[in-house]
C-alpha cells in the first residue's frame, strides 16, 4: 500500500523516506537568529571572547574628515619649514664653496686682493676676470653674460650673478644669489638684462659683496659705511634704513640669516 501525505512515501517492506522542498520554502525568524548567535558566539570564543567590530560609514567619513582639517591647517607650516630649510642650505652651501674656490684660486694666482680689476657693470671684463680667476674652480653648469655682468647657474639648482658697481680702482664686486636660478633668471628679463637692481625679497634673491678683507659674504651693515648700530647689530640687520631685512631694498637678509647662525628665525620679516 501506498500512502501519499505531503511527499511522505511509507512502503510496507522497506522504509524509504523522500522530503521535497517546495519553492516557496522559508525558515522561520527565530531560527535565523538562533543560528547567527551561534556564529558570533563561535567567533567570539575563538578570537579570546572579543568581538571584532567595524567602523560605519558615517564613521568612517567623519575620520577622514578630521584627517582633511589637520592636514590643511599643518600643510602650510611644514611647506614653509622645507622651503625655509632649503633657503638656508643652499644659502650656505654658496658661501662656503664660493670662498673655497677663492682660496684655491689663490694658491695659483696669488691674493685676490692683487687680481686685475673689473670695468664698472662691464660683461666683457666681468667674463674674463671670471673665466681667469674662478671658472676652473667652481663647479658652475652654465656661464653666460648679461648686459651687466655674468649670471651662473649652479650644480644644484640655484644661480648667482656677477657685477662691479664700483669703479675699476677697488674690489667691490656684488652677487646677486638666487635659491632657485629662475629667480635670478626672471629678475635679468625683468631688467633689460641687467642683474643689478634692487629690491632683493630676501626668500628668492639675496645680495653678497666681494671685498679686499673678508672674501665673498652677505652685504651687512660694514659695506655701507658702518651704520649706526646702538640698538644692537641683529636689530640694524633687520629694521635699519631701507636696506633692513625687514623694509624696501631687503639687502641684509643674507646677512641677517648668518648672524643668526644660518637660521631663519620666527621673527624673519619675509613669509615663506
Amino acid at each position: 500500500t501506498k500512502n501519499v501525505f505531503s511527499g511522505l512515501t511509507h512502503d510496507n517492506d522497506k522504509r524509504k523516506t523522500k522530503i521535497k522542498h517546495p519553492a516557496n520554502l522559508t525558515v522561520p525568524n527565530d531560527t535565523v537568529t538562533s543560528v547567527l548567535k551561534r556564529v558570533i558566539m563561535k567567533n567570539s570564543i575563538e578570537n579570546g571572547g572579543c568581538m571584532k567590530k567595524g567602523f560605519t560609514l558615517a564613521e568612517v567619513l567623519i575620520t577622514l574628515g578630521i584627517i582633511g582639517i589637520v592636514a590643511a591647517m599643518t600643510m602650510p607650516t611644514l611647506v614653509a619649514n622645507y622651503k625655509k630649510k632649503v633657503t638656508v642650505t643652499r644659502l650656505q652651501k654658496f658661501y662656503s664653496t664660493i670662498n673655497q674656490s677663492l682660496k684655491l684660486s689663490e694658491t695659483v694666482n696669488g691674493e685676490y686682493e692683487n687680481w686685475e680689476s673689473v670695468d664698472h657693470l662691464d660683461s666683457e671684463s666681468m667674463l674674463n676676470w671670471w673665466n681667469k680667476y674662478l671658472n676652473g674652480y667652481f663647479n658652475g653648469k652654465k656661464v653666460e653674460k648679461t648686459s651687466d655682468g655674468i649670471f651662473v647657474t649652479a650644480s644644484d639648482g640655484s644661480g648667482f650673478g656677477f657685477y662691479n658697481p664700483c669703479d675699476a680702482s677697488s674690489i667691490c664686486h656684488h652677487v646677486v644669489f638666487c635659491v632657485d636660478y629662475k629667480s635670478c633668471k626672471s629678475r635679468i628679463d625683468l631688467n633689460s638684462g641687467k642683474i643689478y637692481a634692487y629690491p632683493f625679497d630676501g626668500k628668492n634673491t639675496f645680495l653678497f659683496v666681494m671685498d679686499g678683507e673678508k672674501g665673498i659674504s652677505p652685504y651687512n651693515i660694514n659695506d655701507t659705511g658702518g651704520v649706526s648700530n646702538e640698538e644692537g647689530v641683529r636689530n640694524t640687520l633687520l629694521r635699519c634704513g631701507s636696506y633692513g631685512c625687514a623694509n624696501d631694498k631687503k639687502a641684509y637678509c643674507a646677512a641677517l640669516i648668518q648672524y643668526d647662525g644660518w637660521e631663519i628665525k620666527d621673527d624673519y620679516p619675509v613669509k615663506f
